[in-house]
């Protein structure tokens, strides 16, 4: 599935369940616990504000009781699709007082585990004061849109770690490096591969900097490269 294509099946999904569970807004989201940073990536919204966006993926997610994250008791659960009434007793104050100034009445999620840790959640919202969401009109387009993004989102995935491994020492390289050096060495040469600069490699293996500078020394001489960046072209380059 191409890039366009999953664009043009987001606005045709997000059509059809706006239209049969009456929402005002809606939006289609990645939730990923594991994240340290930007836990919440949006891929397609409508009709919600900029600044919305950036206070629920940045805070009020933590608070809403529909989306699985760490504190939620849905964390566990594959899938689930439910909805939020403002007032009810059982909702976080700190949610539905940020929604109640936007205007909302009701709140809805759907949600599909792509894996323990990272789910696709469709959103959905109602400022309307005539009406009430209709969900279960829409259930089946909800169930369909996640299952499609969640195979795109894993076939993007995929294709993306292969394309990485591509560009990466191979095994063969590594095996051939294990050999050169001592384990202490290799250990920090992986790690140095891994992206971790001098300071966070001291700080998993519970040494100074200067020493992890020191076995960096021991390898460049070994290896005759003049530093840092010498060794990871050799080692990318070598395959």
């Amino acid at each position: 599935m191409k890039t366009y294509n999953f664009e043009l099946s987001n606005q045709s999904y997000a059509s059809q369940v706006m239209k049969k569970s009456k929402a005002d807004g809606i939006s289609l989201f990645l939730l990923d616990n594991n994240a340290h940073h930007s836990p919440v990536r949006f891929l397609y919204h409508k009709h919600l504000a900029p600044e919305l966006l950036e206070n629920y993926s940045t805070t009020l997610y933590q608070y809403d009781p529909l989306t699985p994250h760490k504190k939620s008791l849905l964390h566990r659960c594959t899938s689930y699709t439910g909805v939020n009434v403002k007032g009810a007793a059982s909702i976080d104050g700190t949610y539905w007082q940020y929604f109640k100034c936007q205007g909302f009445r009701e709140t809805a999620s759907s949600f599909r585990a792509i894996s323990s840790n990272i789910y696709m959640v469709v959103g959905l919202n109602l400022t309307t004061r005539s009406r009430h969401l209709s969900v279960e009109s829409a259930m089946k387009d909800m169930e369909s849109w996640l299952k499609d993004s969640c195979e795109f989102i894993i076939e993007s995935s995929v294709r993306g770690f292969c394309n990485r491994a591509d560009s990466t020492p191979s095994a063969m390289n590594l095996d051939a490096l294990s050999n050169l050096l001592t384990n202490r060495e290799f250990q920090v040469v992986c790690m140095v591969l891994q992206g971790y600069s001098n300071k966070e490699i001291a700080t998993k293996l519970t040494l100074s900097e200067y020493t992890i500078e020191n076995y960096l020394g021991r390898v460049y001489k070994k290896l005759n490269v003049r530093g840092r960046t010498s060794l990871l072209a050799m080692m990318v380059g070598s395959r």
